[in-house]
C-alpha cells in the first residue's frame, strides 16, 4: 500500500495490549491504536481504505437478548447504525448479531462519511444469501458503486455440493463458510451513487466469483490472484435484496405469489429445546414422565416425515400454539415447507395433518420447516386462491402441492427456493 500511496496515513486498531505493542514496534509507519474499534467512529478524509479479518461471533438464541442489551450499552453508536441493515418485515434478526457484520457496518460508515474509498473484509459468507441479511444487501447496493464477492464456501453449517462433486473445505477450519467482500465507493461518473443522484435509482454493480476445493488449493489460489486476475460474473437485474450470487430461476418467478402470501396464518414448527424431554414414542410414556400434564393436552405430532411422536405444547420452549392448534383440529390439513436450507436437502415440502417439529424436513441449521394450515380456527379457509387465478381453496391447495411436486417446476425454480419460500405460478400461466 505504501508503494502506491507513500503519503497515506496507516491507522490500526488492536484490543490486546501485547499484540498492539508488538505491532507498533514492527510496523513503524502504522499508527497502532490500543482501542476497541467498535467503540468509536473516526472521522477521516477520503479516500479511505478499510481492510481486516474481523471476529466472527454469532450469538446462540438463549443468550441473544442479554448479549444485544450489553452491546447496546457498550456500543450505542454502532448498534444504532445496525438498524440500517434490518430487513423489512423480517421477524428473525438473530443472524445480524454476528460481530463481523458490526465491523462491516463500521467500515461502511467510515467510508460513507469520508466520501469515498474501499472496504475489504473477510466475513462469514451467510450474508451473501441469508434471508435475515436482505436489508444489509440492499443498503450496500444502494450506497456503493461496485461490490465484489468472492465466495470461498466451506460451510459445515449449510453444506454445499461443489459443481464437480468433489471435496470442499474451509480456509480457516471453522464451521461457517468464508467470503471476501470488496466494496468500492469511488464517485465514478457512471457509479451507482452518481446515477442515483441523477434520478436513475441505480444500484451498485455486483460481481461474484466462487472458489471450491480443499483448503490448500484455495489458499494457493488466493496467494496467486487478485481482483484483476479473478473471473467475475456480473449479476444483472433483480432487486437490492436479492442474494449476491447467481440464482437460476424463471424470469417471472419474483412476480408470482409466495407461500407466505397465499396463506394467512403460518409459522415455523414447534421448537422443543430438548427433544428427549418433549417427545415420546407413546402417550403412556409421556404421561408417566410428565405426570402433572392434563391428559387432554397431549397429542401426536409429526416429528420426522415418517415418524409420529407424542408431545404437548407445554413441553416446548416455542410451541407456536396459534398455528399448531389449527393442525390439532379434526380433519386438519396443511403444508410443511422450507424457507431456506442447502441444495443437498432433498425433501423440501410435505402435506401434513397435525402439528410439526421445526426439524421435520431436515436437521440442517437453516432448513427449518414451516407449517401452513389449510383452515382457520373458525373453519374458514387460510389459503387465498385469488392470486393463483382460482376460486376454491381446496382446488388451490391441490394445485400448490401439484406444482411443488412437478419436476419441470423444480428444474426451473428449485434454486430460487434456497433463498425464500417457494413462489407459485398462477394456474393460468
Amino acid at each position: 500500500m505504501l508503494d502506491r500511496a507513500p503519503a497515506a496515513r496507516l491507522l490500526a486498531y488492536e484490543i490486546l495490549p501485547e499484540v498492539a505493542r508488538l505491532a507498533a514496534g514492527t510496523l513503524p509507519r502504522v499508527d497502532v491504536q490500543l482501542a476497541d474499534a467498535l467503540a468509536t467512529l473516526p472521522e477521516l478524509e477520503g479516500p479511505v481504505v478499510v481492510v481486516g479479518n474481523p471476529p466472527w461471533r454469532g450469538h446462540p438464541a438463549p443468550r441473544l437478548e442479554a448479549r444485544e442489551l450489553a452491546y447496546a450499552a457498550a456500543y450505542p453508536g454502532i448498534e444504532a447504525l445496525m438498524r440500517d441493515y434490518a430487513p423489512s418485515g423480517e421477524r428473525n434478526w438473530k443472524w445480524l448479531s454476528d460481530d463481523c457484520l458490526r465491523f462491516l457496518r463500521w467500515s461502511h460508515e467510515i467510508v460513507r462519511r469520508a466520501g469515498g474509498g474501499v472496504v475489504g473484509l473477510v466475513l462469514n459468507h451467510a450474508w451473501i444469501r441469508g434471508l435475515a441479511h436482505a436489508g444489509l444487501r440492499a443498503r450496500l447496493r444502494a450506497e456503493f458503486d461496485a461490490i465484489y464477492v468472492l465466495d470461498l464456501h466451506g460451510s459445515r453449517l449449510r453444506p454445499e455440493i461443489p459443481p464437480d462433486g468433489g471435496r470442499d473445505e474451509n480456509v480457516f477450519g471453522v464451521r461457517p463458510g468464508t467470503a471476501v467482500l470488496l466494496l468500492v465507493q469511488g464517485g465514478r461518473p457512471d457509479g451507482a451513487r452518481a446515477r442515483a443522484a441523477a434520478g436513475h435509482g441505480a444500484l451498485a454493480d455486483v460481481y461474484h466469483a466462487d472458489r471450491w476445493g480443499d483448503r490448500a488449493a484455495k489458499l494457493a489460489w488466493l496467494g496467486a490472484n487478485d481482483v484483476s486476475t479473478t473471473t467475475w460474473t456480473r449479476l444483472s437485474g433483480g432487486s437490492g435484496t436479492d442474494p449476491c450470487c447467481p440464482v437460476l430461476k424463471d424470469p417471472r418467478y419474483d412476480q408470482w405469489p409466495g407461500l407466505g402470501e397465499l396463506f394467512g396464518q403460518w409459522s415455523i414448527g414447534m421448537v422443543s429445546g430438548h427433544d428427549a424431554r418433549s417427545y415420546f414414542l407413546s402417550r403412556r410414556e409421556l404421561l408417566a414422565r410428565h405426570c402433572d400434564l392434563d391428559p387432554e393436552s397431549v397429542f401426536e405430532a409429526l416429528y420426522r416425515p415418517d415418524e409420529l411422536r407424542w408431545t404437548a405444547f407445554d413441553l416446548h420452549v416455542r410451541p407456536r400454539r396459534k398455528v399448531m392448534r389449527l393442525l390439532r383440529a379434526p380433519g386438519a390439513r396443511g403444508l410443511a415447507a422450507l424457507r431456506q436450507g442447502g441444495p443437498e436437502v432433498r425433501l423440501r415440502f410435505l402435506e401434513i395433518d397435525r402439528p410439526i417439529d421445526n426439524c421435520l424436513l431436515s436437521t440442517q441449521s437453516t432448513a427449518r420447516a414451516y407449517a401452513f394450515p389449510l383452515l382457520r380456527e373458525d373453519g374458514g379457509t387460510n389459503l387465498d386462491p385469488g392470486p393463483l387465478g382460482l376460486v376454491n381453496a381446496e382446488e388451490a391447495f391441490a394445485y400448490v402441492l401439484e406444482t411443488l411436486g412437478d419436476p419441470a417446476y423444480q428444474r426451473r425454480c428449485g434454486q430460487a427456493q434456497l433463498y425464500g419460500f417457494a413462489r407459485i405460478p398462477p394456474a393460468c400461466t
